[in-house]
């Protein structure tokens, strides 16, 4: 006949369990920790020291995700000052010769298919904040389909607008934080590129994955260090399409990707906009700096250290796109 266990035995068998899980949960935790101080994350790892998410709260970016709540949210840009002037922008496909000279001194092309497209030197953004510009690669992949609205939000240093205005690094933002309700202004510190919900997004250089997260407004956010030595911030794609191109969720991924890979599709905000919002950071800038909110750019105070304008670089990856169809045409 089989022995039935007394009551104490049973108690003292439970504490045993729960002691040797609570040894065993803190060790593993200090493991993390002190990998997370170590690492290129920072101590953004398994255990993350974001708030948990609260049940029906509206910043949640996804049930299927870490559970990490949106920084901050997004209220109208500020209202376009009047006289601006804005280029055609419209891609060539017969380049001015010679390319790299400003049209002052080289001359549109003044007739055929690529008539009024402007050269390289015309094109060069005029800095609109004292963030530096972020270098990469030589010629980085236009990151979206090329065959739409392939353009850059910035201002040239001829004075000409290119996009649209509130699109840009620098453009200002009121936004609300979701913990305390306080509203406050910001700093844009991403480039918006014109997509289209769903259209695949690829690689600008190859890298590899840090982290792939919820982001903005229900969308999320695939973070790449790239070989050139920069972090990207794939941003407002949609959440968990990275999976199927082959990219897991969470942090430290260590996938390495292709320029010109596909490794997610654009996504829809909560309030319905659809864009490519793409941030660059010096490499040593970690996803827990980023996620906690340290890289946010508050109006009126100091940028943050580590942050870098996209705009040259996004310049740099639409010419390379324009020159790679001239060259195949």
């Amino acid at each position: 006949m089989a022995r039935v266990a007394a009551p104490w035995e049973v108690a003292e068998g439970v504490w045993m369990t729960v002691a040797l899980g609570v040894v065993a949960g803190g060790v593993t935790y200090g493991l993390a920790r002190a990998w997370g101080t170590a690492h290129p994350l920072g101590s953004f790892g398994p255990f993350p020291r974001l708030p948990p998410p609260r049940p029906g709260d509206p910043n949640l970016a996804d049930d299927d995700t870490p559970g990490l709540l949106d920084v901050d949210s997004e209220a109208d840009d500020e209202p376009e000052p009047p006289g601006i002037v804005y280029d055609s922008d419209e891609p060539c496909h017969v380049p001015p010769a010679p390319w790299e000279l400003p049209v002052a001194i080289a001359g549109k092309v003044t007739a055929g298919e690529g008539a009024g497209c402007t050269p390289p030197a015309d094109l060069e953004p005029l800095p609109k904040t004292e963030l530096p510009f972020a270098e990469g690669g030589e010629r980085p992949v236009w990151p979206v389909p090329a065959d739409k609205k392939m353009r850059v939000s910035y201002e040239d240093v001829r004075g000409i607008w290119h996009g649209k205005w509130g699109r840009e690094t620098g453009a200002s933002r009121s936004s609300t934080d979701p913990t305390t309700g306080e509203k406050y202004k910001r700093v844009h510190i991403g480039v918006d590129l014109f997509a289209d919900d769903g259209d695949p997004v690829v690689a600008l250089e190859d890298g590899v994955v840090l982290a792939t997260l919820p982001y903005y407004k229900k969308t999320g956010a695939l973070y790449v260090l790239n070989d050139s030595g920069i972090i990207v911030n794939y941003g407002e794609i949609a959440m968990n399409s990275w999976r199927k191109h082959g990219i897991t969720t969470g942090i430290e991924t260590g996938q390495r990707i292709k320029a010109g890979q596909t490794i997610a599709n654009v996504g829809v905000s909560s309030d319905g906009s659809h864009m490519l919002h793409v941030e660059t950071f010096a490499p040593d800038t970690t996803v827990d700096q980023i996620r906690q909110g340290e890289m946010r750019w508050i109006k009126g105070e100091d940028p943050p250290q580590g942050v870098l304008d996209p705009t040259r670089y996004l310049v740099r990856a639409r010419q390379a796109a324009i020159e790679d169809a001239v060259t195949k045409a």
